[in-house]
């Protein structure tokens, strides 16, 4: 990490102590964690940022954390910087086209925000006269959301994703109506990538809905039966998930496909005995056993 040097009898200008914090952050994100990454750029982590569906003109970004690399950042700002949604955020689209469908974009992109104000006694280097003055006192990571409304049309085209900005998720603005559904939301969010060598498990008692990340599932349904649901197909081309009933009660534990698709052909699957397991794989039109 580059290294203030200060030495005795020497001024100290405020960008000095300012340095500092930026220097961290610096050897934090662009020299350990970027490369921990792997140097992926511009990825989510787990379930952050997952667009969902609240009503026919209001979507929510699910809060979380990223990483975003800027070229254009010069020092002492790091390139590497924290994608950070500190709770659950709603979002509004423009009011849909009379005549035509179109097709708008969630995007995210690395920012800071004040988060703390104070007043403090600042004194006038050509006068001495000091006054009290509200001054910015510390600021931490936050991220822009930004919708952007697609042109309407009889065959409507996907808006460039603005520049500086990572593309979350596409949705369709149905002719007068809106957004329809969860359906209509397409997850476009750049995932990081763990190493293959990784497995990541999760254990559940209650129900529970796969994420994209999960390798292996286990359920207890010893407190009673409950389902796990699959992730829609699209996007799934290739995932593969095991999951595998732990307790010894009779009670069965269901794997449920989401909506009317399809697992082996049938909607739901049961595994009744401790320990058995189903390992699953996608196509992209469907799940099967393997």
């Amino acid at each position: 990490m580059p290294r203030r040097q200060w030495n005795d009898g020497m001024e100290i200008d405020f960008d000095d102590l300012s340095a500092i914090s930026s220097s961290l952050e610096i050897e934090l994100y662009e020299r350990v964690i970027y490369e921990l990454m792997n140097r992926q750029q511009g990825v989510v982590f787990g379930d952050s940022f997952y667009v969902s569906y609240v009503n026919s003109t209001t979507v929510q970004v699910k809060l979380g954390n990223g990483l975003q690399y800027d070229n254009t950042q010069v020092d002492p700002e790091p390139k590497a910087r924290l994608l950070y949604v500190a709770s659950n955020t709603n979002k509004t689209i423009t009011t849909p086209d009379g005549t035509h469908n179109r097709i708008d974009i969630v995007s995210i992109k690395a920012d800071r925000a004040v988060i703390q104000t104070d007043t403090r006694n600042m004194k006038d280097v050509s006068s001495g006269v000091v006054t009290p003055t509200t001054e910015n006192i510390e600021s931490d990571w936050s991220s822009d959301l930004l919708v952007t409304a697609g042109t309407p049309s009889a065959s409507p085209a996907v808006p460039s994703t603005p520049a500086g900005y990572i593309k979350l998720a596409e949705i369709l603005v149905t002719t007068s109506t809106g957004i329809a559904n969860q359906a209509a939301i397409t997850d476009k969010r750049p995932r990081y990538q763990k190493p293959t060598s990784w497995k990541q498990v999760v254990a559940k008692t209650a129900a529970y809905t796969m994420d994209s990340d999960d390798d292996i599932i286990t359920g207890d349904v010893s407190g009673g039966a409950f389902s796990i649901t699959l992730l829609p197909v699209a996007g799934m081309t290739g995932k593969e998930i095991k999951i595998i009933k732990i307790d010894s009660s009779g009670t069965s534990l269901t794997i449920q496909a989401n909506g009317s698709e399809l697992i082996n052909g049938a909607n739901t699957q049961a595994l009744a005995v401790q320990y058995e397991a189903l390992n699953l794989y996608c196509d992209g039109t469907a799940w099967y056993i393997n």
